[in-house]
């Protein structure tokens, strides 16, 4: 018959701590938004987190202790703790006293890359507004490096700036809209700017201002 004598238990090692995130941290998984005839509405897509200054983005949860064991002599064996999660908080983002939550300091939308965490209040489409991008809501200033394709649109709280042309499309800007290029507009395109509103030309567009009305080259 087997019988114990002496026996230890192993130290355990402490559970790792992570991080809560408030925010979804993959948008791309969202699904596409249904009419109700049944058609799929692809430019509704967009793939931007918004969020407002004062809105909590993310909690740490703290690295537990590990609970120690002992040896066959009845001697201590010391545990490791958990590792903290790694985390940094960038441009935009401003944490407590404890240092454990992290809120939004500005509006803008949040950019989670590689353990940092950001606030923008600027947008950048490095290319076109077309099915890739989707219609862009943002509640700051949005920069297009490429076209707005025909049948897209934007809406921003800040400025809008266009660096190449603006197609049939629609865009509702809280201040001013900038466009390089101009506007084919085929009797649809409409630009509505809070303030002032400045392109190269419009041709067949609606083109609305608070302010002035920039046309550079006739």
């Amino acid at each position: 018959e087997n019988v114990v004598i002496v026996a230890g238990i192993p130290p355990k090692t402490g559970a790792d701590g992570d991080i809560d995130y408030k925010f979804d941290t993959n948008p791309n998984h969202q699904e596409f938004k249904v009419l109700p005839n049944g058609q799929i509405d692809y430019k509704s897509m967009s793939h931007i987190i918004l969020a407002e200054k004062g809105k909590l983005l993310a909690e740490f949860i703290p690295a537990q202790a590990g609970v120690p064991g002992w040896d066959v002599l009845g001697q201590t064996i010391a545990a490791e703790a958990g590792r903290d999660a790694a985390f940094l908080a960038g441009r935009g983002v401003i944490k407590d006293a404890d240092g454990r939550r992290f809120f939004a300091e500005v509006d803008g939308y949040v950019v989670l890359n590689s353990g940092v965490l950001e606030v923008m209040n600027i947008y950048t489409v490095n290319g076109d507004v077309d099915y890739s991008t989707g219609n862009i809501h943002f509640n700051g200033t949005v920069i297009v490096n490429g076209n707005v394709i025909e049948g897209f649109e934007i809406h921003a709280e800040g400025d809008i700036i266009v660096k190449k042309n603006v197609e049939a499309a629609k865009l509702w800007a809280g201040r001013d809209t900038e466009i390089h290029g101009g506007i084919h507009g085929k009797g649809i395109g409409f630009v509505s700017a809070g303030r002032d509103i400045r392109v190269g030309f419009a041709q067949n567009a609606i083109l609305e201002a608070q302010g002035n009305i920039y046309i550079t080259n006739f």
